[in-house]
């Protein structure tokens, strides 16, 4: 690991001006608005996760349970002062293995841009794998990836 004074931890209330800063940041074309932000965190619960390096929040995840057995992460992000230093994939497997644990989930879905290669890249090499394109996904008309995980095997 890059970094030895690293906390996961759920999401606290007084996280989301970092979290929205972060989104801004990440996802500068299609950023959440941070009212659904906020939603998402409060729908979310004890499903969201942040990760902090020396005490400050660099990345989340946000994490929702859909049809009781379903586990779709609808947003991850590092801050890109961060990136490139494994924390992405330390918050991901975390909320993975606390959310199988804690809630018995055993199937998770994301969707990624396609040009996210950076990203496609840590999903498939934690055993993410396709299930389908879909076209003209984002608002700029770029398409997603639809990628899911089994974890029961």
């Amino acid at each position: 690991m890059y970094f030895v004074n690293y906390c996961i931890r759920k999401v606290d209330k007084k996280d989301l001006d970092r979290i929205y800063e972060i989104e801004l940041k990440c996802f500068p074309r299609d950023a959440y608005p941070k009212s659904l932000l906020s939603y998402y965190l409060f729908l979310a619960g004890d499903t969201s996760f942040v990760i902090e390096v020396n005490g400050r929040v660099v990345g989340y995840i946000i994490v929702l349970i859909r049809w009781g057995n379903l586990g779709h992460i609808l947003s991850l992000a590092i801050d890109p002062k961060y990136r490139g230093r494994g924390l992405g994939r330390l918050l991901l497997k975390e909320a993975i293995e606390r959310i199988k644990r804690e809630k018995e989930i055993k199937v998770f879905r994301l969707e990624v841009r396609a040009s996210n290669v950076p990203a496609i890249r840590l999903y498939r090499s934690l055993g993410f794998r396709y299930s389908f394109f879909r076209p003209n996904y984002y608002q700029d008309g770029e398409g997603c990836y639809v990628m899911f995980l089994r974890t029961d095997f």
